[in-house]
């Protein structure tokens, strides 16, 4: 069985719970918000996670290598990579100046160290982030309706659950502004993004169903060490450059991992 949260931690819980009072064997949970939520109302159940942060930090583990309880999964420390993408769009965008960011400080997905590494990273390349406050769906729609045309050169996608789940929208309403959009893993380019550096949730996947097989199979989960994903891949969509009238260098496109024509 599948739920949807949209970031709604209270959504979250609910169903964490009535998943473990049904007798589910197990829960498998995309983002730090969600699986810290889902192992605050549950007791039994073990949970395998697909973490961006840091899971010993958010006490989803006790170590890396010893988990020490019913969690274990995989995991990735998304904003390490930050100046990176924040180089690559500079590649892609020449004269870039301003990039905007939503910031969900109510998230443990986009923690006030995640919008530091993202100000630093900006900061070094001469870029000014323009950083809107959101705390729900609706907060995210209003932000981008108030954006004014020509106000920021690129949206820069954070890593919080909530927002992402705006990320259609996001992507749609930028591409329009003529804002590029830089996203942490390839499912947005997909979507429209203009790119991506950072993860494939396929591989993650992969990774997370070894230890669901493994646990459903009798392996305690305390026995399984966290999976640090260190392949970050990066994405280009060309229809979306051609949309905003960019040029993407060639010796960018030779370095990329998967490019949308």
């Amino acid at each position: 069985m599948v739920r949807e949260s949209g970031g709604d931690r209270d959504a979250i819980k609910k169903a964490a719970a009535e998943f473990e009072k049904d007798g589910a064997d197990l829960l498998v949970t995309f983002s730090t918000t969600v699986s810290i939520a889902a192992k605050e109302v549950t007791q039994r159940i073990p949970i395998v996670f697909v973490a961006g942060s840091d899971p010993v930090e958010y006490r989803l583990v006790q170590s890396i290598s010893h988990p020490g309880g019913r969690l274990t999964g995989v995991a990735s420390f998304r904003t390490e990579i930050t100046p990176k993408r924040f180089a690559l769009l500079k590649e892609m965008i020449p004269g870039l100046k301003r990039v905007m960011t939503f910031h969900n400080p109510s998230s443990p997905d986009s923690v006030v160290a995640g919008l530091d590494h993202a100000r630093k990273a900006a900061a070094a390349l001469g870029i000014d982030l323009l950083v809107r406050e959101v705390h729900a769906p609706a907060e995210v729609r209003a932000a981008l309706d108030g954006i004014v045309p020509g106000e920021a050169d690129a949206f820069f996608f954070p890593n919080d659950s909530m927002i992402l789940s705006e990320s259609q929208t996001i992507i749609e309403r930028a591409t329009a502004l003529r804002m590029s959009t830089m996203a942490q893993y390839l499912g947005l380019v997909s979507d429209g993004a203009l790119a991506g550096y950072g993860l494939d949730f396929r591989d993650e996947g992969r990774l997370a169903a070894k230890y669901v097989l493994r646990i459903l199979g009798g392996t305690s989960p305390s026995e399984l060490p966290v999976e640090v994903n260190e392949r970050h891949i990066l994405g280009v969509n060309l229809r979306t450059a051609r949309a905003l009238g960019l040029t993407i260098p060639p010796t960018l496109l030779a370095r990329a991992d998967e490019v949308i024509e």
